[in-house]
Parts: structure tokens; sequence; C-alpha cells
């Protein structure tokens, strides 16, 4: 059963700023890349169900915002998680595509999917042009929470669905730095 969204969480998780506190993170750092390894190991399915309460506790994957600007980041260990899930299993992607198309848009895991798919289009080293291509044309709502960290980004002007969003990350992190207009090439 898919967790919701409230209004109160949207706000939240549309401002996160990493780990605040560096002791926690480093709390957090100990032992990571076995934990990491347990978790991940198996199918896109095992790692998605062993991960998921990982990314649930914080509500999504991505724990620094969009929106947000700060002059240290300590990453979490959900973060870390969702960048080696991303990079092992970038693959499968579709296995992320059926959770957006499975659950609400206002769901967390549709957001923790989300996310994950942003973390593979948004890696220069690991991401293609194909994938991004059969990405684009995802055409699921863009959820509450990347509206909101987009709303006041003018590279996000028009970007109504997943695909363009993803398309337009791609642009963004991958290309001139120029997004083109949604609806061009």
């Amino acid at each position: 059963m898919p967790h919701t969204l409230d209004n109160s969480s949207v706000e939240r998780l549309a401002r996160l700023a990493g780990v605040q506190d560096f002791d926690e993170w480093k709390r957090q750092c100990e032992d990571q890349p076995r934990r990491i390894r347990e978790l991940i190991d198996g199918s896109i399915a095992v790692a998605w169900s062993n991960c998921l309460p990982t990314w649930l506790a914080l509500g999504r994957v991505r724990d620094l915002s969009r929106a947000v600007r700060i002059p240290k980041y300590w990453p979490s260990f959900g973060n870390n998680l969702g960048l080696a899930f991303a990079d092992l299993h970038r693959e499968d992607f579709g296995f992320l595509i059926a959770v957006l198309r499975e659950t609400p848009v206002d769901s967390h895991e549709f957001l923790c999917a989300l996310d994950l798919l942003d973390f593979i289009v948004s890696d220069s080293r690991s991401s293609d042009a194909n994938i991004v291509t059969r990405l684009a044309a995802v055409d699921c709502p863009l959820p509450p929470v990347i509206r909101l960290e987009t709303d006041d980004d003018g590279r996000y002007a028009g970007v109504t669905t997943v695909g363009q969003y993803l398309k337009r990350r791609y642009v963004i992190e991958n290309a001139d730095g120029v997004a083109e207009p949604c609806g061009e090439r």
C-alpha cells in the first residue's frame, strides 16, 4: 500500500538539506559500503524492497532539494544508498517506470522512484542517450514535491511530466547548461 504525502510533508521534502549534524553524518557513514552492498545486491525488485524502508524514513531518496543552497552538505546514508542503487540497477530502469505507473503521484514510492531515475540521468558517467530517450516518453505527471522544488527555476518552465523533467535534467546536468524548451527536438 502506497504511503501518501500530506501537504506538510510536501513542504518539508521540498526543503531538505542533507544531514545537519556532523556526528550523525559520521554515524551514518560507519560501515556504509558493506551496508549498501547488502541492501542493493540481487534483483532490482529485491533491492527496492530492501532499500524502501530507509528511503521512507526520510520521505524520499534525494536529501538535498533542488530549491536549497547550503554552504556545507553532508549526504545521508539514504541518499548514498540511492546513488549506489541507481548505478547498479540503471539498466533495469523499467522497474522504476512501473513503480511510477502503479503508484499515486502523491506517494512517497512515486517520489523515490523518480529520484532514482533522476540519479540515473544526472550521472554523466552512466547516463546514456538511449535511456534518456526512453525515459522522456514517460507521461506521468510531476509529483507535488518536484513541482514545488522547480517552481522558481526558469530552466523547468513548461515541464509538466516526468519524461519532460528527466530529459531537462539530462540536458542541465550533461550538456552546456542551456536547456531546450519543451517540445523541441
